[in-house]
Order: C-alpha cells, then sequence, then structure tokens
C-alpha cells in the first residue's frame, strides 16, 4: 500500500482488510476499491463484476485516469469504484502472476534478490540486476490483465469506506483537515482574517 494516503475511519479500514485477506488467503487477488463521492479524474477506475456476499464484487476491468466526461459517465452508472493502488495478495500469488504477464520483471527481480547482500539486517539487492528491470506501474504490468480470459488468477475488489484520500492535490489535503467554522485549515503557525474555505501552511 503508498504510505501517503489519509485515511479517516481507522476501524473500517481494518475491517476492509479483514475481509480483503480471506480473499488472498484463497489465493485471489485483493484490491481495496474507493465507492466515489465524485467524477474525478485524478484517480484510476476499476469495473466491478458479478458481487459476491460480503460487499466485494470480482474484478472485470482497471481503467486508467479517464477524462471529465468518462469519469462523469462512470460515477453515474454505479458500476464503477476507484482505484485506492491498496492491494493484499499472498507472496507466492503475486510472484506467479507477475511471471505470467511481465516475465522481464519477475526475472530481474528474482536475480537481484539472489545476488543480494546482507548490510546491518537489511537486504540490499543487486542494484545492476534490479537495474535491468523494465520500468512499469503494478496497475499497467498486472493489474490491467487480471479479469481477461487469459488470466487464471481471480481479482476482487473489496469497498473501502473510511474517508479515503490520496492527497493528491492541495484542495485534498484541505479537505483532509479539521476546519474551523469559516471552512478553513491550517498547519503551523496561521492567523485567518477574513478567510473562508482557505488553506495555509506556515
Amino acid at each position: 500500500m503508498p504510505a501517503d494516503h489519509a485515511i479517516a475511519n481507522l476501524k473500517a479500514l481494518h475491517k476492509a482488510i479483514a475481509i480483503a485477506a480471506a480473499y488472498a488467503d484463497a489465493g485471489a487477488i485483493a484490491t481495496l476499491g474507493v465507492p466515489p463521492t465524485g467524477a474525478d479524474t485524478g484517480f484510476g477506475y476499476i469495473r466491478l463484476g458479478a458481487a459476491l456476499n460480503d460487499g466485494a464484487h470480482r474484478i472485470e476491468r482497471f481503467v486508467e485516469k479517464p477524462a471529465p466526461e468518462l469519469a462523469a459517465q462512470y460515477v453515474e452508472s454505479g458500476n464503477y469504484w476507484w482505484n485506492s493502488g491498496m492491494f493484499v495478495v499472498r507472496a507466492s500469488v503475486w510472484l506467479a502472476v507477475i511471471k505470467q504477464f511481465q516475465p522481464q520483471i519477475h526475472d530481474a527481480c528474482v536475480r537481484a534478490y539472489e545476488g543480494a547482500k546482507l548490510t546491518d539486517g537489511c537486504v540490499v539487492p543487486d542494484a545492476e540486476a534490479f537495474l535491468q528491470s523494465p520500468s512499469d506501474s503494478i496497475d499497467y504490468a498486472v493489474m490491467e490483465h487480471i479479469g481477461k480470459p487469459e488470466s487464471q488468477f481471480a481479482g476482487i475488489v473489496v469497498p473501502l469506506q473510511a474517508g479515503w484520500s490520496d492527497l493528491g492535490s492541495w484542495d485534498a489535503v484541505w479537505q483532509a483537515m479539521e476546519k474551523d467554522e469559516c471552512g478553513n485549515a491550517s498547519s503551523g503557525r496561521v492567523l485567518f482574517e477574513g478567510a473562508t474555505a482557505t488553506y495555509a501552511r506556515s
């Protein structure tokens, strides 16, 4: 999972992870999807497949960041959730799916691990071998293949309704912060005078 996201409700996050972990334990690739609150073009989207008993869905396909008109259609349809970028999967399954869809990435990582050195309790992969890996996001490299007929791996999306934000803009930072009665949010020593709906960082 990314390290720079904001989560307002940790209990809801833990519940979603527990559901996703049960699917992962059975060999599926589980991801946390966020039911959209608007037509945001800053996120990738997940098209929902068949519904499952616990609110989760099978993944039909991943869609990269859409144009505004398309994002609006996705949200209106009710068949798409935002892609949070959080995945729950067994290491053995993850290695197998990368080997199937991205053998060059898999081979480079295996060589980097086999040539690794143990330094002060840290595993340091072999840099030369690792640099041979193609550079690609996990969404393009792997997840866009999940749900296609050639994939032998099941993809599951679990709803995350926990006040999630990826803090991808200053507006998103403002939205995630506590505000005063005028809608202002601040960090550090700030004095507001006649300001509304403002974020200030000192």
